[in-house]
């Protein structure tokens, strides 16, 4: 029944309402709410909420702690977007997915490990706020389409409660429409990261010189084979990444090249003077013929490398653990020994090798003197020289 003075409801039995205070008249009098005025505040909500009414009509009446917030909503925690989609908060849900494709472009423009990271908290941070807030997002939704319905039936209480009804309340429905936005989103990531990784290699490796493939006198086509093709590698580094087709006659042939050039005491001299050079600059203590033989006892310290890096000897790889692409680059040795198990594999993030390969394009190779360090949480007892450069210089 409804106050005849105010138009409250009245629980059965009460004998006072419970907005004005009025006694209620024996026998009561029902007034339909949509002759009578206008409608409580909270027959508003319970009438858009719909199921759990109580549930949030209880949250939403309670003073606010010093936060702000209007308790924790567990449903909201663990549901995420979905529990927006089952109470019809699309705005929403298109906000967090719009904010997450921001988020993602800059992940892809910007090579940053950092935002790799915040990449793989986002989510979490986006549930913890939904559970934090979610109580609060929920009724300024609900005031915001009484709002509306109102303005569309200023006059018509059995109007608004019914327009209330269709636009609130739990839907099933809304859970899959959230679920399509979210597949629509996936879909817009891996096509923006196929079509940046696309523009980034061929950056990167289109148009190679002929010249330059012709120049260690071997087949064009092994080469080519050899240098586009990486081995089949497990994702923990476990194997040297060496290239398929003809990569041991490439090794053979760049070694021989490299021995060929620099085989005479005084380019050695000169080698040995420029390693020496960057190792003091650097204060780096130890060389790559240091760590290959105590590789277990040298985890993730820096070491100093120098080389001859060749066009032919470069590919794409990465690693699972890191989550992140690298380009790998075979060094060849140019101290005391150049045989082929002297030969380290480098890997480079896309930007520094970006750098390196404009100049391997020019020249076909360079000598290349740089930091490697082996980390810990890739190595296994079985694996060749894989190292990442932290730092590196090289010929222009």
């Amino acid at each position: 029944m409804f106050c005849t003075n105010c138009g409250a409801k009245i629980g059965e039995g009460g004998r006072f309402c419970p907005s004005c205070g009025k006694a209620v008249d024996s026998p009561a009098t029902e007034i339909s709410p949509s002759t009578s005025g206008p409608v409580s505040e909270t027959e508003e909500l319970e009438t858009f909420v719909g199921k759990k009414s109580d549930y949030y009509l209880r949250k939403w009446s309670k003073p606010k702690g010093k936060s702000g917030l209007m308790g924790w909503n567990w449903a909201a925690f663990f549901a995420g977007m979905f529990w927006l989609g089952y109470r019809k908060m699309y705005k929403i849900v298109l906000i967090i997915l719009g904010a997450f494709l921001a988020f993602d472009i800059i992940s892809l423009i910007i090579d940053n490990p950092i935002l790799d990271q915040m990449n793989y908290s986002i989510g979490m941070v986006t549930a913890a706020l939904l559970g934090m807030q979610g109580n609060y997002y929920y009724h300024k939704t609900a005031q915001d389409k009484i709002k509306d319905v109102k303005k569309q039936f200023p006059d018509n209480s059995a109007g608004q409660l019914d327009a209330l009804r269709k636009q609130g309340g739990a839907s099933w429905g809304g859970v899959f429409i959230v679920l399509g936005l979210f597949v629509g989103y996936l879909v817009i990531n891996v096509a923006m990261a196929y079509v940046f990784d696309s523009t980034a290699q061929d950056s990167i490796s289109k148009d190679k010189p002929e010249a330059v493939v012709a120049s260690n006198n071997t087949d064009t086509t092994d080469k080519d084979n050899s240098a586009d093709t990486p081995e089949e590698t497990d994702n923990s580094g476990s194997s040297e990444g060496t290239n398929t087709g003809t990569a041991n006659q490439t090794e053979e042939d760049t070694s021989s090249n490299s021995q060929d050039t620099y085989s005479d005491a005084s380019s050695l001299a000169e080698v040995q003077e420029l390693l020496n050079s960057y190792m003091d600059e650097t204060g780096l203590a130890m060389k790559a013929i240091d760590v290959q033989y105590d590789m277990a006892n040298q985890l993730d310290r820096e070491f100093a490398i120098i080389g001859t890096a060749s066009l032919s000897d470069y590919y794409n790889y990465g690693f699972s653990e890191l989550e992140k692409e690298f380009f790998a680059v075979k060094i060849y040795p140019l101290e005391d020994s150049s045989s082929i198990k002297d030969v380290w594999t480098l890997y480079f993030n896309r930007t520094d090798f970006a750098e390196l390969f404009n100049t391997l394009k020019v020249n076909g190779e360079t000598i290349l003197v740089g930091t490697g360090v082996i980390p810990s949480q890739l190595y296994e007892d079985s694996q060749g020289n894989l190292a990442i450069a932290s730092q590196a210089s090289w010929a222009e």
